[in-house]
């Protein structure tokens, strides 16, 4: 009799084992089978406003769609955070059989689920929000199923004009705004391959500033071309 409860417990045993070790298998597998993702920015500016010149501001979400992964992601939110990282805000997403074809965005934006979306920067960037949210940029690659994570370099689709007052009797600027003028603010925007192409909505637009007493100041544009003569910048001091 103590013979066979001997048996059964070393069959118990063995079979918590096996058990165990599954489960760190499966764990260990998944792990190194998740798609994981990085981000940083292509320095294409001059940093007066230095906001995401070479990272993404923490906090931010961009959209991401992957082809090819072992379910489908589609427009899905990441979160930026310290030193470049991304984190998935949806289902964890594993590698297929095959290599996966990655496109991403900021701002993210629930709705685009479809190529050729209309995108508009904000014509009052004078608050950080404002200002990050006019701030388009994207990404495109293939990628090769790898445990380490994938780097998305993202590029600033639209431009950006810096402003920087003197004065010869003014010491104190702090009451100035500057606002660039006679430019389109809204473009159509094609998340497949990253295409622009402008619309017709000429608003002006209050740029932020980067220091207290609003000496320098930025905003971001749709790249275009503004017509000879047109009155492009504007500063407005105690009305």
């Amino acid at each position: 009799m103590k013979k066979n409860i001997f048996k059964r417990l070393a069959l118990i045993a063995t079979m918590v084992g096996i058990s165990a070790c599954s489960n760190e298998a499966e764990k260990l597998y998944s792990q190194e089978n998740e798609i994981k993702l990085t981000s940083e920015i292509t320095p294409s500016r001059i940093n007066s406003l230095n906001y995401q010149s070479t990272q993404i501001v923490q906090g931010q979400q961009v959209g991401v769609t992957i082809i090819g992964a072992k379910t489908e992601h589609n427009n899905v939110a990441w979160r930026a955070g310290t030193n470049g990282s991304l984190t998935n805000t949806g289902s964890t997403l594993y590698w297929g059989k095959s290599d996966v074809a990655i496109m991403a965005y900021h701002p993210f934006n629930p709705n685009w689920t479809e190529s050729y979306h209309t995108f508009s920067v904000n014509t009052d960037q004078s608050s950080n929000e404002n200002y990050l949210n006019s701030d388009l940029l994207w990404t495109s690659t293939t990628a090769s199923k790898s445990s380490n994570p994938i780097s998305l370099n993202f590029l600033h689709k639209l431009a950006k004009i810096n402003v920087t007052l003197t004065s010869e009797d003014i010491d104190d600027l702090s009451n100035a705004t500057i606002s660039i003028c006679g430019t389109n603010i809204i473009t159509d925007f094609n998340p497949d391959n990253g295409e622009l192409s402008n619309s017709n909505n000429i608003q002006d637009i209050i740029a932020g500033v980067t220091t207290a007493d609003a000496s320098t100041a930025a905003a971001i544009i749709v790249p275009q071309t503004v017509p000879n003569g047109t009155q492009l910048i504007k500063v407005t001091y105690n009305n």
